[in-house]
């Protein structure tokens, strides 16, 4: 994790079952249910599309939620690093890049990889982690590297 997601925590709503320390998940905005809540500024307060991870619970309280089951909790969460594979050539840690895939192997058994939820094609990203192993099994014969992106 990068300085500046540690040192930049956001204190938002989720679902109480999934207000645990460590639960990684993927904020995809609101839905019409929501318009009309107390809360909604407090629940939508993310970018949309964007994963997060959770550092602990703010406070017990439960608040009642027409949308999740057993109501909502307090969490401070920060951005989250994604697992991607790109280019090997692309893949040293802590430097800067723009996400690109333009891929169309739908049936490769990497394209989860190739195309993880949480990153957005043309945006900018930080390489925090890169991992120790090279992907040879492209279906575009490209060697690969799994790395963790973070928002810029």
């Amino acid at each position: 994790m990068t300085d500046n997601a540690k040192n930049n925590p956001k204190i938002t709503l989720i679902g109480r079952d999934l207000a645990k320390p460590d639960t990684e998940f993927i904020y995809n905005g609101d839905i019409g249910e929501c318009a009309d809540c107390r809360l909604h500024k407090v629940c939508h307060n993310l970018i949309p599309g964007r994963r997060y991870r959770v550092l602990g619970l703010k406070n017990g309280s439960v608040h009642t939620c027409p949308v999740h089951n057993g109501g909502v909790c307090a969490v401070e969460v920060v951005p989250a690093p994604v697992p991607v594979l790109i280019d090997r050539k692309l893949a040293i840690q802590n430097s800067k890049i723009t996400y690109e895939n333009d891929c169309t192997e739908r049936h490769c058994r990497n394209h989860h990889l190739c195309f993880p939820d949480g990153l957005t094609v043309n945006g900018k990203y930080l390489i925090t982690d890169v991992g120790d192993d090279t992907v040879t099994d492209c279906l575009r014969n490209k060697i690969m590297k799994e790395v963790r992106l973070i928002d810029e």
